[in-house]
């Protein structure tokens, strides 16, 4: 179950960042990287309608916003 959501989440910060292809930059891999393991980080955080940090819980868009 942890697993679907930690998918869930990266899919939708992931939303977030899809740069056309013209844009994408040297160093993206380095981003999506660091990205990627910013959001694990967070695994086992509480959901939280309207929530938007590690100590009180994210939402979705308070989870990309602080990712």
């Amino acid at each position: 179950m942890k697993r679907a959501v930690a998918v869930l989440l990266i899919a939708c910060v992931a939303s977030f960042f899809v740069p056309a292809a013209s844009a994408v930059a040297q160093g993206s891999s380095a981003t999506r990287r660091h990205l990627a393991n910013r959001a694990k980080s967070q695994m086992g955080t509480n959901y939280r309608y309207g929530g938007g940090s590690p100590k009180r819980g994210f939402d979705c868009s308070g989870f990309a916003r602080w990712t």
